[in-house]
């Protein structure tokens, strides 16, 4: 049974959530949920993930701030808006008496968000990234070229395509998403750490969750799944995700 939960952000917005807790008195360990840029808390990701973890974990999954019934403007939101967010999702869940322990699973531009809180908060049981966007630079300025950026400069805007329509993401959200050293902030990551990525992942590079994997110093493992794109579309491509994701996060609850 999910439970609809509704919590504010530093920032004072409302966002929403869901939950669903295990039968049984527990404490159980808690995964959450961060979604990618223009998606939300009912992600095919999150919804499997709570279907095949839901006997053995609390699932929380939430949406960012700007998206679906979160408040805030999507144009508005940074990377640093999402950590903050992300940090007070997880608070919220630690708060709860029957979680024992938090694990994230990020998502495209989730698990950029997700390993730049496990760099600075390290306090973790375990993290999952799905085709994280490593390298910040090069998955923007290859999606818009160099003309691209200039004129999202210039009209201080562009222009995206989300789950929910066309939407606009504002030239500080580029900024912003500069100003983080991903190489430097990676080697302060100290709970063990899975990677899965297509090797024809179209938005985000493979190569980007190689160099990732060669910058992590704690327990690592890095599963690239051959054919699949960003969203492991192929259904072979998407249950080899869920398998591996579910065997490590099994494998690193108490």
């Amino acid at each position: 049974m999910q439970e609809r939960i509704e919590f504010r952000n530093s920032r004072g917005q409302k966002l929403a959530g869901k939950m669903s807790v295990p039968h049984g008195k527990g404490p159980f360990p808690a995964l959450v949920f961060a979604h990618g840029r223009g998606s939300g808390k009912n992600a095919k990701k999150a919804v499997e993930l709570s279907k095949r973890l839901g006997d053995g974990f609390v699932c929380f999954s939430f949406d960012f701030s700007g998206c679906y019934e979160s408040e805030g403007k999507f144009e508005d939101t940074t990377i640093t808006d999402e950590i903050n967010d992300l940090k007070t999702a997880i608070e919220l869940v630690r708060k709860m008496p029957f979680v024992k322990e938090v694990h994230i699973v990020g998502s495209s531009l989730g698990g950029l968000v997700a390993l730049l809180y496990a760099a600075k908060y390290n306090k973790l049981k375990s993290l999952v990234l799905h085709c994280p966007a490593f390298d910040f630079r090069q998955t923007y300025s290859d999606k818009n070229g160099k003309y691209g950026l200039r004129e999202w400069r210039g009209k201080g805007y562009t222009v995206v395509e989300t789950s929910w329509g066309e939407d606009r993401i504002k030239y500080d959200f580029y900024k912003d998403g500069l100003k983080y050293d991903t190489i430097k902030e990676t080697g302060k990551i100290s709970c063990p750490t899975l990677l899965v990525h297509g090797d024809q992942d179209e938005n985000v590079p493979v190569e980007q969750s190689k160099r990732l994997f060669d910058c992590l110093k704690c327990e690592k493992r890095l599963e690239i799944v051959n054919g699949a794109d960003h969203r492991f579309s192929r259904e072979p491509d998407f249950e080899k995700l869920m398998v591996l994701t579910i065997k490590w996060l099994n494998e690193h609850s108490i």
